[in-house]
């Protein structure tokens, strides 16, 4: 996934130019990302994929620190955004040091990351991909940098009550089913803070690996972008 000079490479939206400069180690969570921020009336300067993998352990972030260091010259971008799924600590802390040697202002939305260590790199924190968006937008208007929260609470009561109705005594277990690994891993932190155990083919802790991928076990979330899926 990627967008260079506003030329789209495999997996790309029609988004509009503008000065936001993003790398990323998911491709969907580009594309959303992108999406939002054409929605809010900005745009993007370069969008580069690094690969899903890039900020393990055994990759080391290579890819995201020379992409990083390619936004920070690139006189078409003014903000950075930098996107991961659950990176490792070590390579996150070596990414936020190179945004924090540039001079450019930067929002990093690492999913399921530590908004403290962000902060502490002098960074903004993007609490969610579309919490991202709106901070990067914002930057470039001169607006106050404030979380993004799209519903109130009695917005939610509201749902929550609409579709409990829908629902019979015996249907107990959430189902999710997801093209995009970013987008499953952070419904399922979202999830998970909230009732607790989620079961999945990507899960976000090892003993919540699902046996078999076609059968659900209690509350679970498919990847269905995942290599058991799309391998072959």
């Amino acid at each position: 996934t990627a967008i260079i000079n506003h030329v789209a490479l495999a997996f790309a939206n029609v988004i509009r130019k503008g000065p936001i400069g993003i790398v990323g180690a998911s491709g969907t969570g580009i594309q959303e990302v992108t999406v939002m921020i054409d929605r809010l009336g900005s745009g993007i300067s370069q969008a580069i994929g690094t690969g899903g993998r890039d900020l393990k352990a055994e990759v080391g972030g290579i890819m995201m620190i020379e992409g990083i260091k390619a936004l920070q010259h690139d006189p078409l971008t003014e903000v950075i955004v930098s996107i991961s799924k659950p990176p490792d600590k070590e390579v996150a802390r070596k990414v936020l040091s190179i945004l924090k040697e540039g001079k450019k202002p930067s929002v990093v939305c690492f999913i399921g990351g530590d908004p403290e260590m962000i902060k502490k790199y002098g960074s903004i924190p993007g609490l969610s991909l579309e919490d991202t968006a709106h901070k990067a937008v914002a930057i470039t208007k001169g607006m106050p940098i404030e979380d993004f929260t799209n519903f109130t609470i009695s917005d939610i009561d509201k749902i929550i009550q609409r579709e409990a109705k829908k629902l019979n005594e015996k249907q107990r277990y959430i189902r999710g089913l997801y093209t995009g690994g970013t987008l499953c891993d952070e419904a399922m932190i979202i999830l998970s803070a909230l009732i607790g155990d989620i079961y999945s083919n990507i899960p976000l802790k090892p003993e919540g690996k699902l046996s078999d991928v076609n059968k659900s076990y209690r509350h679970s979330l498919i990847d269905l972008g995942d290599d058991e899926f799309t391998r072959g």
